[in-house]
Order: C-alpha cells, then sequence, then structure tokens
C-alpha cells in the first residue's frame, strides 16, 4: 500500500490556509477557520466514499467497511496563535489517506475503518485541552460548557464554550457520549513529534510508550507601581515582608532559577533525557504600568511536563516554594493559583508491539519513545481503548510555530505504517 506524497503536499497547504490572516495562521477552537478546516475534511472523507456523520460537539467521523467494532484512527484540526501547518493536521490527513488506502487494497475487513477529526484539541483558547475528543466520550460537563475564554487581564467581549460552540453550528445542549468504548476496537493517532529526538538519531519513526502529564499554574505577583526616574534604585528593593517593589527583579530570578531547578532536579533523580522534567514559563503578563513605572502586577504561567506523576509534584511544589521565598526577599508578594492538571498515562503495551510488528514486516526502524506533548490519544486510551500513537520526525524540533516542518517523505512512511498497522487489526479474527 502506497501513500499518495501530493496529496499530503495540496492539502497541508489547503488547510494550512484555513485561519491565515497578514501571514499569520491561527485556528482557534470553535471559530469560523476551525469550521473552515472542518469543511475541508469533509470534502475529503466524502471523495473517498466514506460515511460521514459528525457529533454534537462538530467532531467528524468517517467510516469505510463492513459494521462492527471500528478501528480508529485520527487526530484534530484546531492550532495554537501563530502555528504551523503540521501539527495535528498531519495526523488527520494520515488518517483519511490510511482508510482509504486499505479500504483499496483489497483486504477482507473483519471490522470497519474510522477516521476522525476531532474538535478543540488545544487550550489556547479555553484553558482546556482535548474538548471535542473528551465530549465525544461523555466527558464533557455544564462547568465545562461556561468556561471563558482565556484573555489576560480583561473580560470584555469573552465568549463562554456553550457560546462559541453555539456560533459555530454545535450543539452544547447534548451533553451524552457519543462514543463508547466498547464500540471502539483500536485506536491510532499519528503526530509530528515535536521535539528533535527522531531527527538527532535518524529515525523516521517513533512509536509512543506514554503520554507526559502537566502541571500548569500561575504567579501572581503583586509589587508597586513606582516611577522608573524618581525611585532611587535603593527604594524600588524591597524590604523582607514590606510590600512596595519593583516586581521585575523578582520576576527575573524566578525565570534565572527555573532552569537552574529542573537541571539540579533530573540530575539528583537520575531521570534520563526522554523522561525528564521539562520546565516552562511560556507566558508572562503585566497588569498596568507603562514605560515609566516599574512592573507592578504580574501573572506569571508556568507549564511543567513529565511521565512521571512523583517527579511532576515534586518539580511544581518545590518550585512554587522556592519562588514564594524570592519575592517575599524581594519585599513582595506573591500566589499561586492552578490552572490545568493531567497525570501521565501509559499506552497499551499491545499497540506498541503491533506497531512495531508492521514496522519490522516493512523493513523500517522503529524508535520506542514517550511522548513529552499531550494528544487526543490520551482520552480514548483513559477510557480503556486500545490506544497506540506513531510519530514522524519535526525538523529541528519545531513546532508551535510558523518554520514548523516534516519531510513529506516521512509523513508518507508513517501513513503507510499507519494503514498497515489498521489493516491488520481489521482483519485479525
Amino acid at each position: 500500500m502506497k501513500a499518495r506524497k501530493i496529496f499530503f503536499e495540496q492539502q497541508l497547504e489547503a488547510i494550512g490556509q484555513c485561519g491565515m490572516k497578514d501571514g499569520k495562521r491561527s485556528r482557534l477552537a470553535y471559530t469560523k477557520e476551525e469550521n473552515m478546516a472542518f469543511v475541508r475534511a469533509w470534502n475529503l472523507m466524502h471523495g473517498a466514499g466514506m460515511r460521514i456523520s459528525q457529533d454534537a460537539f462538530g467532531n467528524l467521523y468517517g467510516i469505510l467497511g463492513p459494521r462492527g467494532r471500528k478501528v480508529m484512527s485520527g487526530s484534530h484540526l484546531d492550532s495554537v496563535e501563530d502555528a504551523g501547518r503540521f501539527d495535528g493536521v498531519a495526523g488527520v490527513l494520515a488518517a483519511i489517506e490510511a482508510v482509504r488506502m486499505v479500504s483499496e487494497s483489497g483486504a477482507k475487513l473483519r471490522r470497519p475503518l474510522m477516521a476522525v477529526a476531532w474538535r478543540g484539541e488545544e487550550s489556547v483558547r479555553f484553558g482546556k485541552t482535548y474538548l471535542g475528543s473528551g465530549a465525544a466520550f461523555g466527558k464533557c460537563t455544564e462547568e465545562t460548557l461556561e468556561r471563558m475564554e482565556v484573555k489576560d487581564f480583561e473580560d470584555e467581549g469573552r465568549k463562554t464554550l456553550r457560546q462559541a460552540m453555539r456560533l459555530c453550528g454545535a450543539d452544547p445542549s447534548c451533553l451524552k457520549a457519543h462514543l463508547k468504548p466498547e464500540w471502539i476496537h483500536s485506536y491510532i493517532e499519528l503526530h509530528v513529534e515535536q521535539g528533535r529526538v527522531l531527527e538527532s538519531e535518524g529515525k523516521r519513526i517513533g512509536i509512543v510508550t506514554s503520554i507526559a502529564g502537566n502541571r500548569r499554574f500561575q504567579l501572581m505577583l503583586a509589587g508597586l507601581g513606582l516611577h522608573t526616574g524618581a525611585t532611587r534604585m535603593m527604594d524600588r528593593m524591597g524590604n523582607e515582608g514590606a510590600e512596595g517593589a519593583d516586581a521585575s527583579f523578582a520576576m527575573a530570578k524566578i525565570i534565572l532559577w527555573l532552569r537552574e531547578m529542573a537541571n539540579g532536579l533530573n540530575t539528583r533523580h537520575r531521570v534520563d533525557a526522554l523522561s525528564d522534567v521539562r520546565m516552562a514559563c511560556p507566558m508572562i503578563i503585566q497588569n498596568g504600568g507603562g514605560m515609566t513605572t516599574t512592573m507592578q502586577d504580574i501573572a506569571m504561567r508556568f507549564d511543567f511536563r513529565s511521565v512521571d506523576r512523583r517527579l511532576l509534584e515534586l518539580a511544581k511544589a518545590d518550585f512554587v516554594r522556592d519562588a514564594k521565598e524570592i519575592c517575599r526577599s524581594e519585599g513582595i508578594s506573591c500566589e499561586c493559583q492552578d490552572l490545568a492538571a493531567e497525570d501521565p498515562f501509559e499506552l497499551s503495551g499491545e499497540m506498541v508491539d503491533r506497531i512495531g510488528d508492521a514496522c519490522t514486516g516493512m523493513g523500517v526502524e522503529a524508535r520506542i519513545m514517550p511522548s513529552g506533548a499531550g494528544h487526543d490519544a490520551k482520552v480514548p486510551a483513559r477510557f480503556g481503548v486500545k490506544t497506540g500513537m506513531i510519530f514522524v520526525p519535526s525538523k529541528g524540533g519545531i513546532s508551535h510555530n510558523p518554520l514548523e516542518d516534516t519531510d513529506m517523505d516521512d509523513l508518507v512512511l508513517g501513513t503507510e505504517v499507519l494503514a498497515e498497522t489498521m489493516r491488520r487489526l481489521a482483519e485479525e479474527k
């Protein structure tokens, strides 16, 4: 079975244009830009002769083959802001192509093949991941629907998830699960790696064993806005236990401590490079101030990741403790607010073996590895569905960035591995 390189070249470009404005690509969850990408996916499924359905949450399904428990593959079509072309989209296209390939191969299928495009995997707009896939398995609640758009220090014009869904034609009044685990035989998601492991080792295929968990939180630093010219340096350093300092000094110390602490923690616990605790401060937001006023109220948002739950908890607790001590010594207050928490999850060992068997049969050498990023695959896996993931290399390890790129030949190979794995799963007794 051969995947079509031109299919990926054309469709990555076409879907990549959905959400392009002023040279930047953004397809946030439940927006008209995401809708445009779903129209493209619907047309591709229709062109492949699939039986198409859409659930109340806007997830899109295409099926070929007999009735029965489904061998399923897919990913998401939404993006972060100023995104690349491959994240999520590559997996949706690979699923559609793989289902077509197996169906046209003459394989004697005992199970149907399903391609899926999930809504809202990214947390950018509503601060919560896996909105579509989670809802499909019954994880959407009234509380989730009332989540507000993430807007920093302001709420003017913000919408709830419920309102955004309605504007996109979805039906938030239906909280009933569309999918039941017993209806699904297995789920495989192809995704770009989003790191540099495969590229650095010269491997073209990765087989994922586990998906990292995260702890997301923000530190609210409260100092005092002071005149940048009139306030002497000795008067803006703050005294221990007294508020009234320039918050930027504490912020800088916390940032510097972030990397030092992460490296020290991984060294002390002898964590290998694939399983290390990864700590980042991707957002710093200042409230008020200006060019002539020192920093006053600062929100520092952190994202900690690891496949080791114990280390994840330890990293967060120790870091928050140390950050508060830094702030105390600088004379400003510091409070911690939890934003999100997900535990790591092991994927099916059987699926690791099945993907590995397909690679062996094709003469492809694969790298067994964990995933540092989160993926929709975690959702069916948590519901007991046999779940696996296939990685293809990311050039330079770049992702969530317009420079994101994957060699088309690697994407074609990954799709062929996906198709072969799905064929074997759909044919077996």
